[in-house]
C-alpha cells in the first residue's frame, strides 16, 4: 500500500474515482491486484524460505526487513512499468 501510494500515484489519490468503475483503478482483475498478490507471495517466500531452506537461513534473521523491502520495491517496479504500459507512456534513457 505504501509503494502504491507514494511510488505509484506520487501521493495524489482521487477519491472520487476510488468507487467507481471506470477510474483510476480500473487494473484491477475481477476485484483483485495480481500484481500485489504476486509480489506478496513472492516476498513471504523470501522472508519465510530461511526456515526451510538452509542456503536462505540468514535472510530469515532479518525477515521482516526483507519482506517489506522486496515487496515495496517489487511492488513499485512492477507497477510503474505496466500503468506506464497501459497509458502509453515511453520512457527514454539518458
Amino acid at each position: 500500500m505504501m509503494a502504491h501510494y507514494f511510488v505509484v500515484m506520487r501521493g495524489q489519490i482521487n477519491l472520487d474515482e476510488l468507487y467507481t468503475a471506470p477510474g483510476d483503478y480500473k487494473y484491477y482483475d475481477n476485484g483483485f491486484n495480481l500484481t500485489a498478490f504476486s509480489v506478496t507471495l513472492v516476498a513471504v517466500i523470501l522472508s519465510l524460505g530461511g526456515k526451510f531452506i538452509p542456503f536462505m537461513e540468514p535472510l530469515s534473521r532479518v525477515s521482516w526487513f526483507v519482506g517489506v523491502i522486496v515487496a515495496f520495491a517489487a511492488y513499485a517496479l512492477l507497477k510503474k512499468r505496466t500503468t506506464a504500459e497501459k497509458t502509453g507512456e515511453q520512457k527514454t534513457i539518458g
